[in-house]
């Protein structure tokens, strides 16, 4: 920190120190602030504007500011000349279409049909499935159940097997 004794004693200065010799702090009226306080809101930097540069200093900060924004040129904006160059998307669908060798109208019937055969496809690939994993015993209990019924048979006495007993004795006191 700061010296104590290059500090006056505001004591002193009001008059009302007793210490005397004692204090810390100086009694020295000549010991006031050497240098000036920092004056925080002006700035007394250099105010160098433009028209005090030379050419040469001119272009140098031309130069050095035309490398940094280059080097951070924007690579997600499209000119709008390469965007008007596409083919619309409606002609792109046309020419894959022309470029197709063979073609079948679709109606609502070939459509049946087809839907028909897709849907048979599918069932015959969940029978395969499902035999397959009855084959390794992995069944489910739907399955299983939906494939014999009989085997879940309940007894008539099963509900009254889990009721619970009512205490008959009343709590004694």
């Amino acid at each position: 920190g700061v010296d104590p004794k290059s500090i006056l004693c505001e004591f002193y200065k009001a008059g009302q120190c007793v210490k005397g010799f004692k204090c810390k702090f100086s009694h020295d009226l000549n010991v006031q602030r050497k240098g000036e306080k920092i004056d925080i809101y002006s700035d007394k930097r250099d105010q160098e504007t433009m028209e005090d540069w030379d050419q040469a200093t001119l272009e140098k900060v031309v130069e050095s500011k035309g490398k940094e924004y280059q080097q951070n040129k924007p690579t997600d904006i499209a000119l709008i000349e390469e965007e008007s160059e596409k083919t619309p998307i409606e002609d792109e669908i046309e020419n894959q279409r022309a470029k197709l060798k063979t073609s079948t109208p679709m109606t609502p019937e070939l459509f049946m049909e087809w839907k028909k055969k897709k849907i048979a496809e599918r069932d015959e690939g969940l029978a395969a499935q499902s035999a397959e994993r009855a084959k390794n015993d992995r069944m489910s209990g739907r399955e299983l159940f939906m494939s014999d019924a009989s085997l879940f048979v309940d007894d008539a006495e099963a509900y009254e097997k889990y009721q619970r007993e009512e205490e008959s004795d009343a709590p004694e006191n």
